[in-house]
């Protein structure tokens, strides 16, 4: 009977719980409906809140909670879950919720729709047509539960009334942080309403200032965070601040714009733990009443202007873990009773005037220490060198301290370091081995700026954990491939800034870039690299990218690539060419492409690009017009609250950029957030054209505008005017015309104006800003007048001989404008925690005083024009004499000062010099400083280091000296050099500019040193006629002058006596060919390069007397006339020939090539006939060495000869866009090269090669032709792009393209396969091999086509237009490198797989079929095409 008792109280018990849990999963209604009215207001872009339906039990929500009991909704947690909208208050009227999180989402506003619970039963449909927008309701009933709040980090969410908050009266926890709650001037009445509340965070609310505090009393409050509220202005803390109650262990103000001193009132809070009143500015001492608090754990007073000493009482409190007093005004010794803080873990005291000596006692007792911090102090160290410190550091910065010349041995035992900052130290000697092997292993290490020189770091390697490395301004050399290639491949890295510009480094940059995915900042700008850019570096996704100031050469085409986070491109002063390469990179700002050999038009593309604040694409030979949509940036987006303290928070050394502006180098501090607001657009020295667009000059926040050397036409747009904030305007040489716009006047801030070298007419436009300007911002203009130009308008013309007096006055104003051009200048910028001051009276350097005396010893001046340079006076106000704003020489012009003598050297020695024009005197010799000894030559100049110098003129002089070699090894930086008008000699040998930024007329007195072999002045900015003395030049050997802007005629009298010449380059400029048709050269060239030059539509005929040639280049020359025979025999016999891109009309079915050809490029002409004889008809008995044939784009026809085992050496085939067809031939097969293209023509039959010995194989381009049969099965290792779209092929996919590792695009778009789409298909894409020629790729993307050129590092699969069926298979996504995919046009059936929504560098992705989508799309898809 028990027992039957017994199993009746069970069942009871079951049913009771039974009864329980039905109520547990029963949601209640009131609470759903208010859940439902939240929802109502919320965005919801990722489908996060799916769950909630009114078909789902509102307890089973995302993020919602219930009692385990009673069913009742007890906390709403949704933080992190990308919600945008209204946050609706209604929420708050659940009457048991006790927890409320909807942190760090995208809400924007907070509002109050009604919210009264209807008796009636409720109804979904009606509901959802219910309006949100309705007034506040302040008679509102929330819940008197709830006791956690945190809206915190939505974006700049609006709050404009706080009302709502007093009715919470339990709230212990209120979180408000990033919301904008500024325009409520009574938020802390409302905030202390709240009786219970003990944590409030109002960080970066945007409050304005602190209201009455009277009758607050907040008695319960322990934490208040109200640090970055910036827009506090000018604030001081009121004392009765700190009456608001007693209780506070936390208080936070940091970053609050807050002035004066420390109130004392600050007492009241005897409870404090934690202090930061950080970057601030407060002021004063620090007063000694902070040393009563005895529990202070936290102090945190840096970014001030506290001054003084360092209190004594700091040292007695023993409770300190973190002390921060940085960034002071703090001077005087560091206490060593600081030393005694046992309990110490951070110690920072750097950005300070401290003084003294540091040693071992200084430390004694910091066992716990982890941070310290003595940056930019002027402490001696004074340390034992067997000191071993008592603690373990994790972060050390020595940075701008003198430590001396080696590292300190007590660095090497902190075996902890995580962060290393020891830059600008003074560190010279290192011992190599140490010394790379300890920094290796560290997270963060700067030791830029030392002098640490001689060390090669070519078998250096950094450790995957490093995330930080910058040794930049060093004088380390040797190559970089162990730094970057050594890593353990199972690891991933963790590098993200690595900066190691302005060294010596040297070599090419390496191709394993793949290594470094996390890579954010690389800079290896002012370096010797060279070589071309390796495909792996477009794997990374940058936001800063440096390579300026190298070597670099061959295309730059990142225009196709997903680098969209790029902020800075930076790519100035190399050799790149082809296209300009402009990523679509939403964020980019800075584009720096100057000084290359890029071509074509500037790109449209640019106008795209909405925050673009500096663009400078001058010295590169772009042509065209500029377009009319290109702007920079008007309006700077919302800042977040604390950007404008990143100065002190970032690596400013990360943020210096150089412009030329104002005819000088500047340079510029910005960063990652903060732009300048003010925009500069530099397209200077190319050959633009077409006139100045309207919305170009109407761009009212440009600081600088250089639109010079360039061909535009037109008249200054009179919008002009209207650019307020215009600083530097430059519109020389150009063939502008028309009267200067009387607008322009209203420029007020301009301060460099060049208009000259135009056609401008009448009268300079009156206004006191334009007549400040030299008379040289004008010349060149013969039909202009008017202040400050000689020429006054309406007058009658003077007499001739005043005629030639103002021309000779007009020449020296042309002598002014010269070295006006190109200057540079190098502009400090602020420190990081104070304002350098500089008195306003410039004074003479000493160090520059002197060097000019020494000169003047040796100058006669019969004209008494150096009177003015007397020992006393002070030398900036000598004649001639021009100082920058430290005082220093930077510019010394005597021209036409009617001196004699010598020119003493002793000038050479001012080191800042940056002009120097000694032109049109009598100077007869040189000499170097009397200390060394008197010579007639140049050869002395080796012994110092003039870096500054970039104009130097001694021409129209009757110096009679020695030429050396060494006259161009003292600076780096020299633009214009004028020689001319000298009877210089010498035994130079070599003379090589190429690359740089020469301009002007060649110095005629080159044509005077006969010991020349090598002459190359290519490729600057030259101008003007060839000057025929260069022919005398008889041991001449190599002249390259390619690449300038020369006019006049070239004929046979330039090349009189130049018998010994075999290397001639006239390629890339504007010469008129004046070559009598019966002239024979007397040399005999090996290498002759003509491209893109004005020869056609005849060939020169003496081209065929050069019988010794091995490289000819004849490529865009518009020939289209020629003696076939004669042309075919000879061209056909040169080893390297490159005759694309012209006119030429001929049937070459006669033509043969020798089996000495390696290069044969014909491509991009109008060739018809077969190719028959041109493959097979080569000498059996000798292999062939041809291994780049290009035939391209012509109207070739006929089948493929069967004959290319005589090819085994040729590596490319391009033979796309001609008439060619029938089968592949199979001879084929017995070739390895790296490139086949048989693209766009009428190939049929099934591609049956055997091609799987094709090792090199990287891209087979099959598109466009009548192939069918299966797929090929045989793939070629290698391959990289496998394109045979539009063509018959049919049968399966096969399974054999799932070994292709390095395969980046699959296309087999247009065809007819048919089954599923392989499982294995993810296991392509892993890596990839350098590709080694620059191919254009037509690829079917972003719903059209697009032509992707040079080095690819696109990932794409296309199978669109198939017959595919089945599933997508999930392994599809797991291709993290994938950019577009293409399965439109097929029977694919099922779901979507969840795993795309891992897919977050796609930038594109078109996936849709016929039958496709049962449910809907995932949330996480950005961009979806549907292609049906």
């Amino acid at each position: 009977m028990a027992s039957f008792a017994s199993q009746i109280s069970l069942l009871l018990l079951f049913l009771l719980f039974a009864t329980t849990l039905n109520r547990v999963m029963s949601c209640n209604e009131n609470d759903q409906r208010l859940l439902l009215i939240f929802k109502q207001g919320v965005v919801d872009p990722t489908n996060q809140l799916s769950s909630w339906s009114v078909e789902e039990d509102c307890c089973l929500w995302e993020g919602v909670h219930c009692h385990n009991i009673t069913g009742r909704v007890t906390e709403l947690s949704l933080f992190n879950h990308s919600l945008g909208g209204e946050i609706s208050l209604c929420v708050l009227q659940l009457k048991f919720l006790n927890h409320v999180d909807l942190s760090d989402n995208d809400f924007e506003t907070v509002s109050m729709p009604p919210c009264q619970i209807s008796k009636s039963p409720f109804d979904a449909h009606n509901f959802h047509n219910q309006s949100l927008a309705t007034p506040s309701n302040h008679s509102a009933s929330f819940s008197v539960a709830l006791r956690y709040l945190n809206f915190s980090y939505n974006h700049g969410l609006a709050i404009n009334d706080l009302y709502w908050l007093s009715q919470l009266s339990s709230l212990k926890y209120l979180d408000l942080s990033d919301s904008d709650i500024g325009d409520d001037t009574k938020w802390l009445q409302h905030i202390a309403m709240l009786p219970s509340l003990f944590k409030l965070h109002l960080s970066g609310c945007r409050l304005r200032d602190f209201p009455s505090l009277d009758y607050i009393n907040l008695t319960s409050l322990e934490v208040l965070d109200l640090s970055y509220n910036y827009y506090i202005v000018k604030s001081k803390l009121p004392d009765s601040f700190f009456n608001i109650t007693h209780q506070i262990h936390h208080l936070d103000l940091g970053f609050c714009n807050l002035h004066g001193q420390l109130p004392k009132s600050l007492l009241n809070l005897q409870n404090l733990k934690y202090l930061d009143f950080s970057f601030n500015n407060l002021e004063g001492l620090i007063s000694d009443w902070l040393g009563q608090y005895e529990q202070l754990q936290y102090l945190d007073i840096r970014g001030n202007l506290f001054d003084g000493v360092i209190p004594s009482f700091l040292g007695n409190i023993s409770s300190l873990l973190y002390l921060d007093l940085s960034c002071n005004q703090l001077s005087g010794n560091l206490l060593e009773t600081l030393g005694q803080l046992r309990n110490l873990n951070l110690l920072h005291v750097g950005h300070n005037s401290l003084v003294g000596a540091l040693t071992e006692k200084n430390f004694a007792n910091l066992s716990n220490l982890i941070s310290l911090d003595l940056s930019s102090t002027s402490f001696e160290f004074d340390i034992d060198p067997k000191w071993v410190p008592p603690f373990q550091l994790k972060a050390l910065y020595l940075g701008n301290t003198s430590i001396g010349h080696n590292v300190s041995p007590w660095l090497y035992t902190q075996r902890s370091l995580s962060d290393l900052n020891i830059s600008a130290s003074g560190i010279s000697n290192i011992d190599a081995d140490v010394f790379w092997s300890f920094i290796s292993r560290i997270g963060r290490v700067d030791i830029s700026n030392n002098l640490i020189g001689g060390d090669n770091i070519s078998n250096v390697i950094i450790s995957a954990n490093m995330s930080y490395f910058d040794a930049s301004h060093n004088s380390l050399s040797g190559s970089i491939f162990s730094l970057l290639c050594h890593q353990e491949s199972e690891k991933e890295t963790n590098l993200e800034v690595l900066d190691l510009s302005h060294n010596n480094l040297s070599g090419t940059l390496p191709d394993c870039w793949n290594n470094w995915k996390k890579l954010k900042y690389l800079n290896l700008g002012s370096n010797k690299l060279t070589g071309k850019v390796p495909a792996s570096l477009t794997s990374l996704n940058l936001y800063k990218l440096d390579l300026s100031d190298n070597g670099f050469f061959g295309k730059f085409s990142l225009d196709k690539l997903n680098w969209t986070n790029l902020e800075y491109l930076l790519l100035d002063r190399n050799k790149f060419s082809g296209s300009l390469p402009i990523p679509m990179a939403e964020n980019l700002g800075i584009i720096k492409l100057r000084t290359n050999q890029f071509t074509g038009n500037i790109p449209t593309i640019l106008c795209e690009l909405s925050y673009l604040n500096i663009i400078d694409l001058a010295e590169n030979k772009l042509s065209g017009s500029i377009p009319h949509c290109l702007r920079i940036i008007e309006h700077l987006p919302d800042l977040p609250f604390w950007a404008k303290h990143l100065p002190y928070i970032i690596d400013q050394s990360i943020a210096i950029v150089h412009i030329f502006t104002k005819g000088s180098k500047l340079a510029y501090q910005v960063d990652s957030f903060l732009s300048f607001g003010r925009g500069i657009i530099d397209l200077s020295a190319n050959s633009l054209s077409g006139e100045i667009p309207e919305e170009l000059v109407s761009m009212s926040k440009i600081l600088s505008l250089n639109l010079s050397r360039n061909y535009l036409t037109g008249k200054i747009p009179k919008e002009i005017g209207g650019m307020k904030y215009l600083e530097s305007l430059d519109l020389s040489y150009n063939k502008l015309l028309g009267e200067i716009p009387s607008t322009i006047s209203n420029v007020s801030f301009l301060a460099y104006l060049n208009l000259s070298y135009n056609n401008f007419i009448g009268q300079i436009p009156s206004g006191t800003q334009i007549q400040s300007f030299d008379s040289w911002s004008f010349l060149g203009n013969p039909e202009l007048c008017g202040d400050p130009l000689p020429k006054k308008c309406n007058k009658k013309e003077e007499t001739h001989g005043s005629k030639l007096a103002e021309e000779d006055e007009d020449d020296s104003f042309l002598k002014s404008l010269y070295l006006g051009m190109g200057v540079g200048f190098a502009v400090g910028f602020w420190g990081v925690c104070g304002i350098c001051k500089t008195n306003n009276a410039i004074r003479c350097n000493e160090n520059d005083r002197g060097p000019l005396l020494i000169f003047q010893q040796g100058v006669v001046d019969p004209l008494n024009k150096l009177s003015s340079w007397t020992s006393p006076e002070d030398c900036c106000l000598w004649s001639g004499v021009l100082c920058d704003i430290n005082g220093r020489v930077a510019e010394l012009d005597l021209a036409r000062h009617g001196l004699q003598g010598g020119i003493n050297l002793s000038l050479l020695q001012l080191e800042l010099l940056i002009n120097l024009d000694l032109s049109h005197n009598r100077f007869e010799f040189v000499s170097i400083p009397q200390r060394h000894y008197e010579l007639r030559d140049f050869s002395s100049l080796s012994y110092v280091n003039l870096t500054s110098l970039v104009t130097l003129d001694l021409s129209h002089n009757m110096l009679n000296s020695e030429l050396h070699n060494s006259l161009f090894d003292f600076t780096q930086k020299l633009s214009h050099l004028e020689l001319s008008d000298n009877d210089f000699y010498g035994q130079m040998q070599y003379f090589d500019t190429y690359g740089n930024l020469f301009s002007g007329s060649i110095p005629s007195c080159l044509g005077n040193i006969s010991s020349l072999i090598s002459l190359d002045l290519s490729h600057n900015h030259f101008s003007g006629n060839l000057p025929k003395n260069l022919g005398e030049l008889h041991n001449l050997e190599s002249l390259g002058i390619g690449g300038n802007h020369w006019v006049g005629v070239i004929s046979k009298k330039n090349f009189t006596k130049l018998s010994k010449l075999t290397w001639l380059d006239l390629s890339s400029s504007g010469f008129k060919f004046d070559f009598d048709p019966k002239w024979v050269p007397p040399f005999q060239l090996q290498h002759l390069n003509l491209s893109t030059t004005n020869i056609g539509p005849n060939i020169l005929t003496w081209l065929y007397t050069q019988q010794s040639l091995e490289y000819l280049d004849i490529s865009t020359l518009g020939i289209s006339i020629i003696d076939a025979d004669v042309f075919w025999r000879f061209v056909t016999g040169i080893d390297y020939v490159d005759s694309s891109n012209s006119m030429i009309s001929d049937d070459i079915s006669n033509v043969t090539l020798s089996t000495i050809i390696s290069h044969f490029d014909v491509s991009h002409n109008s060739l018809s006939g077969s190719i028959f004889l041109l493959l097979c008809q080569l000498e059996s008995e000798k292999e062939s060495i041809l291994s780049y044939l290009d035939l391209s784009h012509n109207h070739l026809s006929g089948a493929i000869p069967d004959c290319w085992v005589n090819g085994k050496r040729l590596e490319y085939l391009n033979l796309r866009g001609n008439e060619l067809e029938g089968k592949v031939p199979p001879s084929m097969a017995s070739l390895n090269p790296w490139i086949l293209d048989l693209r766009d023509n009428n190939f049929f039959g099934e591609f049956s090669l055997d091609i799987s010995n094709w090792t090199n194989l990287q891209y087979l381009l099959l598109e466009g032709n009548e192939f069918s049969g299966s797929l090929p099965t045989t793939m070629p290792p290698r391959l990289v792009v496998f394109k045979l779209r539009a063509n018959q092929f049919v049968g399966e996919i096969p399974l054999q393209l799932c070994n292709l590792s390095s395969l980046m695009i699959l296309d087999l778009g247009d065809n007819n396969p048919f089954g599923s789409i392989s499982h294995c298909l993810y296991n392509i894409m892993d890596s990839t091999d350098q590709l080694l020629w620059a191919e254009t790729i037509n690829i079917y993307t972003k719903g059209r086509e697009l032509d992707y050129a040079d080095i690819l590092f696109l990932w794409i699969i296309d199978l669109s237009s198939n017959n595919l069926s089945g599933e997508i298979p999930k392994e599809l996504f797991s291709m993290s490198q994938m950019q577009s995919l293409n399965l439109s046009q097929n029977h694919l059936s099922g779901k979507i797989p969840k795993e795309i929504g891992g897919m977050k560098n796609w930038n594109l992705l078109i996936s849709a079929t016929t039958d496709f989508m049962e449910k809907f799309l995932q949330p996480s898809l950005i961009y979806l095409f549907l292609l049906t």
